[in-house]
């Protein structure tokens, strides 16, 4: 288990969409972003060192851009199947977007309200 680094709050999937530079640079910082679409948690943006750590099965690879141009079709991969989509940037990998199958966070610091 993870906690999530405050003051992270929950990010709506459109509000990801919007600011998703501003969240790379948060969690290549060392944070955990956990991402809803209508109240509903739907993954995790997590830094590289805590993904290559998880029990991954199946897993993508995408640029920042290709990311946040289909963000919906991304999130939908995860809820599919995929445990991982690997972002990319000039080339490397920067950070995950990873499944709630395959990370949890603490309880306690949960942040669903």
């Amino acid at each position: 288990m993870y906690a999530l680094s405050p003051p992270i709050n929950v990010v709506p999937l459109s509000k990801l969409r919007q600011g998703l530079s501003k969240y790379r640079r948060q969690v290549q910082a060392g944070d955990v972003v956990p991402v809803e679409y209508y109240k509903d948690r739907i993954g995790y943006l997590v830094p590289i060192t805590i993904a290559e750590e998880l029990q991954i099965g199946s897993e993508l690879e995408m640029s920042l851009i290709d990311f946040r141009d289909n963000l919906n079709s991304a999130w939908e991969s995860l809820d599919a199947g995929t445990d991982c989509i690997w972002l990319t940037y000039h080339g490397e990998r920067r950070l995950a977007f990873v499944s709630i199958r395959v990370f949890h966070s603490s309880p306690d610091s949960d942040l669903d309200d």
